[in-house]
Parts: structure tokens; sequence; C-alpha cells
């Protein structure tokens, strides 16, 4: 299997361009009726959720009905069902919703969720693409090696009616690392709206993924010898732009990016929230995308031997094939291309930046060279 990197960035933008999704009645003081029966956002959350973890397609497609979800997104998350990796890990799912830290006010509503699932990239670590060999896998797996992926799920509260405001995160947060993970193919259909651009200089709305833990999309490297044969076939190439100490930070991470794709750092998107990244504790994320296929990411970890740590795991082995490779004492710098893909991981302090593009035109490899650039300006 191939990992698509244009249809994972299609699906997290399709997801990003629903928002007003889903509409329930007003919760009353309690989060029960007389007979039991959750009211409220916690009803609601509890169809959403039932949906999005089990990928029961009935439950799926009561999302439509029964919140309003837009068609689009219920065959997104359809096509996330129908892959059997990730049905696998979803069918020993669980979650659990904190009922008692329901938070209202006037006009908003929200409810944190936890959602525990296997350790998925064990699994594909040990079993590779081989779906019987990642069922059993999976099946053997015992329950304290599970994770946990923390969302909270929010409403909009107007006329006696909730409406969820962040399909988008939930969807992301559970699924976005998976599919890169599990490197599976996702038919997603991308919609002909424009995307909604986040300015730069405003706080985020409801398009932030406020919960979403962000795709971890840098592949393991490799020193395989077929990598130079493949990267020779490729319409493109890298320049080499040497790296140096920089204070990255957001901002300059913003920066890079618009050097590379002024669109693109228009819809950058930041999320601070402790988020376990692959065993590493990270206190703010953020993501970007470009038209083109290009997935821009930044993480702030919680301290520099975890952002070293991590750095280097993306940077292993790939000394011999990388376009650009400084490893100083107080900062990771790499551009490489490995087989279709162009990638640079860049680490100072106890922040990182990477970028992944999927293919490696004239173009591609341009924006890549260029976002390398703009960090060093």
């Amino acid at each position: 299997m191939k990992l698509n990197v244009k249809k994972i960035a299609c699906m997290a933008l399709s997801f990003s361009m629903i928002a007003s999704l889903a509409a329930c009645s007003k919760k009353d003081d309690k989060k029960k009726d007389d007979d039991g029966e959750s009211t409220g956002c916690v009803a609601a959350t509890e169809t959403l959720m039932d949906a999005v973890v089990s990928l029961n397609a009935k439950k799926i497609k009561k999302l439509e009905k029964e919140l309003g979800v837009d068609g689009d997104a219920v065959a997104d998350l359809q096509a996330i069902a129908d892959n059997e990796f990730i049905a696998a890990v979803m069918e020993k799912a669980s979650f659990e919703i904190d009922e008692d830290n329901v938070k209202e006010k006037k006009k908003t509503a929200s409810v944190d969720v936890t959602v525990t699932l296997p350790d998925y990239e064990e699994a594909y670590d040990e079993a590779g693409d081989d779906i019987d060999d990642f069922k059993d896998a999976i099946d053997s797996q015992k329950e304290k090696k599970y994770q946990t992926v923390d969302v909270t799920v929010k409403f909009d509260v107007e006329d006696e009616e909730y409406t969820l405001s962040n399909f988008s995160d939930v969807c992301e947060a559970i699924y976005a690392d998976m599919i890169a993970t599990l490197d599976v193919d996702i038919d997603v259909k991308p919609t002909d709206t424009e995307p909604v651009v986040v300015p730069t200089d405003t706080e985020p709305t409801d398009t932030e993924p406020t919960d979403t833990q962000p795709t971890d999309t840098t592949p393991a490297p490799t020193t395989d010898d077929t990598t130079s044969s493949t990267t020779a076939g490729a319409k493109g190439s890298l320049r080499p732009v040497p790296g140096k100490k920089i204070d990255l930070t957001q901002d300059a991470f913003t920066a890079a990016v618009a050097n590379a794709d002024p669109d693109a750092a228009a819809g950058v998107m930041f999320m601070n929230q402790a988020t376990d990244i692959q065993g590493y504790q990270t206190v703010c994320t953020g993501m970007a995308f470009s038209n083109s296929g290009l997935i821009y990411t930044y993480y702030e970890f919680d301290s520099e031997d975890s952002a070293k740590a991590y750095a280097e795991k993306c940077m292993a082995g790939i000394e011999t094939i990388a376009v650009s490779y400084e490893k100083e004492s107080d900062y990771n710098y790499c551009m490489y291309m490995y087989g279709d893909m162009s990638i640079v991981v860049y680490q100072s302090g106890v922040s990182m930046t990477t970028i992944l593009a999927s293919e490696n035109t004239e173009e591609i490899c341009e924006q890549v060279c260029s976002f390398a650039e703009g960090l060093f300006k």
C-alpha cells in the first residue's frame, strides 16, 4: 500500500470546511432524563462518538439525518471505515464521556471524551502490511498497551439547540495519525468548496483543530539502496539549503510556510494542548496544507530532550541520501528525498518542524526548498 498524502490532505481539508454540522435539543439542568437516558450535548456526543469510534455503517449514516452532518463528511468517514486495517484497530476501541465536566456558557458548550484503542503502530511494526497478521497482532495485544486520544466535542448554543462545531477536529484527532502510520490509501472525496482561511493575524475560529492530534507524516527513513534509483526518476530535485541555529517559534514556522506558499500560510492552524506523538509529549502543535499536496507541521515538545530524540528518530539513517544534513549540539536539520517523497526536518530547542511532499515535481521541490530557506532568513 502507498501513502497518498494528497488524499489525506484532501480529507483533512474536507473535514475542516464543514462547520455548524449538527444540532440537537438543548440540555436541561440534568444530564439524563427521567428514564435514565442521556440528554442535551451528552446525548449528541454519544451519537457522534458511537459513529466515529465504532465505524458502524448504520451509525455513520445516522449522522447526516440525526446530527445534520454534511453528506461529503459522512462519505469520508465511511471511506475510513471501509479500510480493513483501520477497522481492525477500531473494533477494539472504546470511548468514555466525562459527563461530570460538561462546560456550558451562554453561547457554547463542550464535553471531553477519551478514546482508548490498541497501539496500532506497534501492531503494524510487528505485522507489516499483511492484513491477517495485523489483525492477529491487534487481537493478541494486551489492553495495558492500549493508547488513549483525548478530544473535546464542542457545540454552539442558540435557540434551544446545540450545533456541533468541530467534527473535523474529532475525526482528525482519532484518524489522521492512524492513516499515516498504517500507510493506508483512503479514497475520500474532496469537496469543490474553497478551504476555510484562518487569518494569521487573528485568533482562529471553529476551523482551528483545538483538540487535534496532528498527523505524524514523517516516515521512518531507511538506507535501502532502492532509494537512490527511485529518486533519480523523479520529475524534480531538491537543491541544498544549509541550515543554521534559529529561534524556532510559531511565527518562524508561519513565515517559512508563507515563503513557500502564502495560501497555505493563511490557513496555518495551531493547537495548544498536551498531545502524545509516538511516545513523545508536545504542548503545542501546528499544521498547514498546500494546494499542491504538501503537509507542513510544527511541534513544541515538553523538553529539549524530547524534541532532539524525536528529530533524531526522523533523521535516522539518511546521512548518505540527504541533500542537506547537519547535526549540531543545539539543532538538527536535514532535507532529503525518499522514493516519491521530499522531506525536511528541523529541530531547535523544544521546537521542531517538518514538511512532507508526496510528489517530486519541479513546483513541489521548489516549495520544499523555499520552506527551508524561509526558516533560515
